[in-house]
């Protein structure tokens, strides 16, 4: 039997990952952990019912804060800011992200990978899979 990967086939010989396989698995295996991440975060600072004032402040004990800034969020001096004029989905996306910071920045984490994980988190926190897969399937 020949075992010489062929052309198509990005899989070597060896049975060893390629490195596309490898950053796909990687970026699955970061997207469970931000998602997990961020729903036990959730049950620390009090619940997913919560509105992202709420969330803000149990997480912070500051009150969310809109400013005049470049950027659309920023985590600085324990504060979640925002940036004045950001519309209301940008806003519920970037303080979710940045309520990640807060996350990780307890936890101590803050490797190179913090801005994906925080994304991924951020996602969860603004529509968690299983809210968004039962929209899905109500709408057909």
């Amino acid at each position: 039997m020949d075992t010489a990967a062929r052309p198509e086939d990005d899989t070597p010989a060896t049975g060893r990952e390629t490195e596309a396989e490898q950053q796909r698995r990687l970026a699955s295996e970061a997207e469970m952990i931000a998602e997990a991440d961020a729903e036990l975060f959730l049950c620390e600072i009090g619940g997913a019912a919560l509105s992202l004032l709420e969330l803000v402040e149990r997480a912070t004990g500051r009150p969310l804060v809109y400013v005049d800034q470049p950027q659309d969020g920023r985590y600085v001096e324990g504060e979640i800011r925002l940036r004045r004029g950001i519309s209301d989905r940008r806003a519920n996306f970037k303080g979710a992200h940045e309520l990640m910071h807060v996350h990780y920045e307890r936890v101590g984490f803050d490797g190179p990978e913090i801005e994906v994980l925080c994304d991924r988190g951020a996602a969860q926190i603004a529509m968690p899979r299983h809210e968004f897969r039962d929209a899905i399937r109500s709408v057909g």
